[in-house]
């Protein structure tokens, strides 16, 4: 179970309808690249190829709205699972991206004490890899992807490469 977001459908993913905005497809230097911000090449085919990522635009953003990501419904096969993702948080004015595991039947509420992953501020221009045991998260699951815009424009969040590992 893995997403390179190079397909238009983007492996069934989809957006919460109760947030601020969403989370866009690209595969180039995000809009407010020249200012320093955001990747200018996906993670998965690299510098000068014309793979796709999923991001957030800040620009056109409030301070602390929140764009979430949702994936369709995972089954677990074994009890050692893992989620292994990329992200690329570049700019001064950096927001945070959160990583919830949802159980197919629990609520939408997200709290940020319930994240599995939660990085902040400018990590630099790189794509880093992020890695979260999963534990005992029931046989059904959705991973959830919530950016959320920091204090100035400056605070492009992306993702690529979203895999779920089992026997990890």
């Amino acid at each position: 179970m893995s997403c390179d977001f190079e397909m238009e459908d983007l492996c069934g993913w989809s957006h919460d309808l109760n947030h601020n905005f969403d989370w866009l497809r690209l595969n180039k230097n995000t809009p407010s690249g020249h200012l320093a911000t955001g990747p200018s090449f996906d993670h998965t085919k690299g510098r000068g190829a014309d793979g796709y990522y999923m991001y957030i635009e800040g620009s056109t953003q409030n301070v602390n709205d929140t764009a979430r990501f949702i994936s369709p419904i995972y089954k677990r096969e074994t009890n050692n699972t893992c989620l292994e993702f990329y992200y690329h948080m570049f700019g001064s004015g950096m927001g945070e991206l959160r990583v919830y595991v949802k159980k197919v039947n629990d609520s939408w509420i997200f709290k940020l004490e319930e994240a599995v992953f939660v990085k902040d501020g400018n990590q630099g221009n790189e794509w880093l890899r992020g890695l979260v045991q999963l534990g005992s998260i029931g046989d059904e699951f959705q991973i959830v992807f919530e950016g959320v815009r920091g204090f100035s424009f400056t605070t492009d969040i992306a993702i690529d490469d979203v895999k779920i590992i089992e026997n990890c």
